[in-house]
This record gives structure tokens, C-alpha cells and sequence, in this order.
């Protein structure tokens, strides 16, 4: 498709003037619905700038508008839940900054380090948008039932994918629903080979946001004190879910589901922990082969693909490690050659934002180093500490299932990336750090007030009762 520029910049000019007209700072019910169905149920509906070979989605111009404003006119709000959470975030800016500088000084090319360094950190900022304007509790309100009606609207649109295939795909409603690569998922003779991708463009990012949507509608079903009619939502989702997640034919995703169905039956009943060494003994002791035989007794379209390199990963982080420990910088790129028994790599400049490896964590690992990635993994574990912190103190049923089945998906992603770069890709990081700034935002707001611990120093917040004076005993005679 080739761009007609007086159009497009038409277009973001026709964008500038409805923000300037609804401003985001007083119609927030508005701006979170419209960004809640672009991010979750049209995450790729957009066009493509061919010269770069860039997507440019609706979302993430919307997305762009949000965190400008957030930088330059919103005033700053809940410092301290932001000082929990805040350094790490400090930390993981000043080693992607490092990487710029790497990867703009060695080489690599101009355009494509700042698009890399918008992925990888100006994206961050829809978190702080987020986290910062819908900070009541009707915000959550209203975004829990939009996001439960996203879950239902992107599984049924799945689920009829199956049966009708590419005849259901709606032309032009994503930017890649007429590609090639699109339409070869679903254009299959038989529904049991198809791969569907809803309105994701790809059925591994379709997974990826399926592992939320289905954790949230099991903690629906399970959790204790929810009413009959929220349980009932849940556990109707969470058929649609697993259906469409079955059908995606996603390794990765069907068993990151499964993990984090586990892990919230096992907070749900403390007595399931013991079943999950038992779990991972039976997968060692079964091997490979049953475990690739009980995958595709579930969908065909579990088959392992011979001579997938991803199985190979785990052989060259090592080696990756040695060879740049500060990573090689955004711009550039790792290639990795077989050489015998060992790997040779050839560090070079990228030709394409796309250029790199099928696993998120190999690519923040090539580009960032190990202090990068693990930066990024403290970062997500700190802000989900924040959250379970602040569900142990919620009252509301309804509202802790979907804090801790929100945050458990997010956690199950850890395991898809291994696999895929589904963060990387629209209806990824975005999705990911929008997500999660409205869990810490949700946390905190119905977060129940706790007293101050006595040992924090009253210039810092703190309060210390005064020292009663003990009771005088009467006098014996």
C-alpha cells in the first residue's frame, strides 16, 4: 500500500484537533474507553510506512499524544507509590540511554536506533499516563468491563475464524489483513489447520493477550466471594478464551496458560502447591516426545516445526554474553552463524526495526546486555510486588480476582517471550505496560488505607503514637 502523505499528516492533524477538543485531562472516561478498544480489541488497525517498513497503528498515535501530555502538562501525582518502583525505572532509562549512545557511536543506523529506543523505553510512558489520570476507583470500574467485553468481542471473533477462515476476516481492519502471511493462517482447506488471529494480525500476539484475558476470567471463577453473575462472566470467557488460544496454535501461549491457571488455583487453595513439583517431575519423567504427543492430541497445530532455531537459544546466550556484555546498542544487530560445535556472530548495523531474534529476551539481551535485561526483569517484578502488596489490604472480592489474575498473565508472558516478541509487536508493549499501569492505579485506589509502620521517622510521613503512662499500681498494705 503506498502512503499518501497530504492524507496522513491530514490525518494526525484531525487527531491533534480532537485531542485539543476533548483534552485529555477532562474527559478521562472518554479517552480510557477509546483506548481501551484500540489497544485491546484493534491493536493493529492502522497502515504501513513502506519505506521503513513500519506499522503505524491508531493506538500508537493515541498512545504518543497520551505520554506527551503526561510529559509536559499533566502535574505529578502519587509520589509515593512512584518512589517504591521509581529508581528501578531510573535504572532501566539510564542503561537503554547507553545503549543509544552504543548503538548511534558503532555504527548503527540513526532512524532505526530511535525507533528501537522508542520500543524499548519511550513506550514505558503510557504506564505513567495510565497509572497517573485513572487513578479512582470508578476509573478501574469502567475498565474492568471494557476489558471484559474486549476479551469476549476478540475470542468470539477468533472462534468464528476457525470455521469460516480468511471469509470473516474483515479487509483493512488491521493493516496486515490482506498480506500474505495474514491470509495464509486462515486460508487452510480444513478448520482443524488453521491458525487463528482475530483482529491481532498474528496468532502468537493473539496468544500472548489471551494468556490475560483467560488468567482474569479464572480468577472470576474461583475466587472466593465473587457473586454467582461475575462467576458465571468469568467462567463463559474463560471457555472463549481457551478456545481461541487452542486455536491459535501458540506452544508457548497454551502452556503459559496453563502455568498461570496453577499458580492462581494454587493462591486460591494453599494445599495445590503440592502439586506442582509433582507436575514437574511427571514433565521430566515423560520427556519430550509425550509432552510433544499430549500437544498435539490437543490441536494438531501444536507440531513442532523441524528444525526450529529457536530451540537453539539457550546454547548461544552464553556465548552472546561474553561477546558483548554491554550489549551491541540499538541500531545494530547480533548474527549468529553454526560453527561446529561453538556459534560465530557478526555484530552489524540493522536493516529493519524488525531485524533480530524471535525471543524478547534474546533481543533486550543483544541489545541492552545482561545488566539490561535484568534491569527490565527487576522493574516488572518490583511494580508486581507493588500490586500484591496492596491486594492483601482490598476488601472487594471481585476487584482482588482481577488485580491477581491480571498480574499472574503478565507474569505468564515471561514465559511466551521466551519464544516469541510478542512484546515487540503491536498489541504488545503497549498493551503490556497499559495493562499494568491501570492493576497499580486499581491497587492503589482501592487499596485499603494502612497505618503507617511506627518505626518511620515523622519528617519521612510517619506517625508515632505518644507513650502512654503505665497504670500506678495501688499500694499493697
Amino acid at each position: 500500500m503506498v502512503i499518501d502523505w497530504i492524507i496522513l499528516i491530514l490525518g494526525v492533524l484531525a487527531i491533534v484537533g480532537l485531542v485539543h477538543v476533548l483534552h485529555p485531562g477532562r474527559n478521562l472516561m472518554v479517552w480510557l474507553s477509546v483506548m481501551t478498544t484500540l489497544f485491546f480489541v484493534f491493536p493493529r488497525a492502522g497502515i504501513v510506512v513502506k519505506s521503513m517498513n513500519l506499522p503505524l497503528p491508531a493506538a500508537h498515535i493515541i498512545a504518543c499524544l497520551a505520554i506527551l501530555y503526561w510529559l509536559i502538562f499533566h502535574k505529578r501525582q502519587h509520589r509515593g507509590s512512584h518512589q517504591f518502583y521509581g529508581k528501578f525505572f531510573l535504572v532501566y532509562t539510564a542503561i537503554a540511554c547507553v545503549g543509544l549512545v552504543i548503538g548511534l557511536s558503532s555504527g548503527g543506523g540513526f532512524q532505526l536506533a530511535l525507533l528501537e529506543t522508542f520500543f524499548y523505553l519511550f513506550t514505558i510512558g503510557i504506564f505513567f499516563y495510565v497509572n497517573e489520570s485513572f487513578d479512582q476507583k470508578h476509573h478501574f470500574d469502567s475498565f474492568m468491563y471494557l476489558f471484559l467485553l474486549a476479551s469476549a468481542v476478540v475470542s468470539v471473533y477468533g472462534i468464528a475464524q476457525i470455521y469460516w477462515g480468511d471469509h470473516i476476516l474483515v479487509r483493512g481492519l488491521t493493516y496486515n489483513s490482506n498480506t500474505d502471511l495474514a491470509l495464509s493462517y486462515l486460508q487452510v482447506d480444513t478448520a482443524a489447520g488453521r491458525r487463528v488471529l482475530s483482529s491481532y494480525g498474528d496468532p502468537n500476539v493473539l496468544a500472548g493477550q489471551m494468556i490475560v484475558f483467560g488468567s482474569i476470567a479464572l480468577a472470576l471463577s474461583v475466587w472466593k466471594g465473587v457473586d454467582f453473575k461475575t462467576r458465571l462472566i468469568g467462567f463463559t470467557l474463560l471457555i472463549l478464551n481457551t478456545i481461541c488460544i487452542i486455536a491459535t496454535g501458540s506452544r508457548a501461549g497454551w502452556i503459559c496458560l496453563i502455568l498461570s491457571g496453577i499458580i492462581l488455583l494454587s493462591i486460591r487453595n494453599r494445599w495445590l502447591l503440592l502439586a506442582i513439583p509433582v507436575l514437574l517431575l511427571a514433565l521430566v519423567m515423560t520427556g519430550q516426545g509425550v509432552m510433544d504427543t499430549l500437544l498435539v492430541s490437543v490441536n494438531p497445530k501444536f507440531a513442532r516445526v523441524a528444525g526450529d532455531p529457536r530451540f537453539q537459544y539457550p546454547a548461544i546466550v552464553m556465548q552472546l554474553m561474553q561477546i558483548i556484555p554491554f550489549g551491541s546498542g540499538f541500531g545494530r544487530m547480533v548474527t549468529v552463524y553454526p560453527n561446529g560445535a561453538e556459534w560465530a556472530f557478526r555484530i552489524q548495523s540493522a536493516n529493519t526495526v524488525w531485524a533480530g531474534y524471535n525471543s524478547y529476551w534474546m533481543n533486550i539481551l543483544c541489545r541492552l546486555g545482561p545488566l539490561g535485561l535484568l534491569s527490565f526483569i527487576v522493574l516488572l517484578l518490583s511494580l508486581f510486588w507493588y500490586i500484591f502488596k496492596n491486594v492483601r489490604t482490598i476488601d472487594n472480592p471481585r476487584v482482588k480476582a482481577i488485580l491477581l489474575g491480571g498480574t499472574i498473565g503478565l507474569m505468564g508472558q515471561f514465559i511466551i517471550w521466551l519464544a516469541n516478541n510478542t512484546y515487540f509487536l503491536p498489541g504488545g508493549g503497549l498493551n503490556y505496560w497499559f495493562i499494568l499501569g491501570m492493576l497499580v492505579a486499581g491497587s492503589r485506589a482501592w487499596a485499603r488505607p494502612v497505618a503507617p509502620a511506627l518505626w518511620i521517622p515523622w519528617w519521612q510521613g510517619g506517625w508515632t503514637p505518644p507513650l502512654e503512662t503505665p497504670p500506678v499500681k495501688p499500694a499493697t498494705a
